[in-house]
């Protein structure tokens, strides 16, 4: 079966979208489909771009959480890139499920954006 070539910009939305909700645990898709975007403003070779706004975390961030006496210090800070890296492969899978020969990965732009590019 051949594969396809071509992606539409809000395919690849519509997946960032749930991929958020599934592993940012943010479920205001109306917020959250108003900050991933298909209209570039800072790279205009990205896909889409995601604004790190209404909750959406940017690959650039750290989570600190409780870290009570004798645990691990390792095990109390989270990187976002982590989750970041995680959303992308999920995105394709999808894409990979759909038969598309297309294969995106994010890189933060800056503090407030995130680009996703296609290769």
């Amino acid at each position: 079966m051949k594969k396809k070539l071509m992606i539409k910009k809000n395919t690849i939305k519509n997946f960032y979208v749930d991929a958020i909700v599934k592993y940012q645990h943010n479920e205001d898709v109306k917020a959250i489909r108003k900050d991933v975007r298909v209209r570039c403003q800072w790279n205009p070779n990205a896909s889409i771009e995601i604004y790190c706004e209404d909750g959406i975390m940017n690959a650039t961030d750290i989570i600190h959480s409780y870290n009570p006496v004798g645990s691990d210090p390792a095990k109390s800070v989270r990187y976002c890139s982590e989750i970041w890296i995680a959303m992308d492969a999920y995105v394709n899978q999808q894409l990979e499920f759909l038969d598309y020969d297309v294969k995106v990965y994010s890189a933060p732009v800056n503090d407030a954006v995130v680009a996703v590019y296609q290769f």
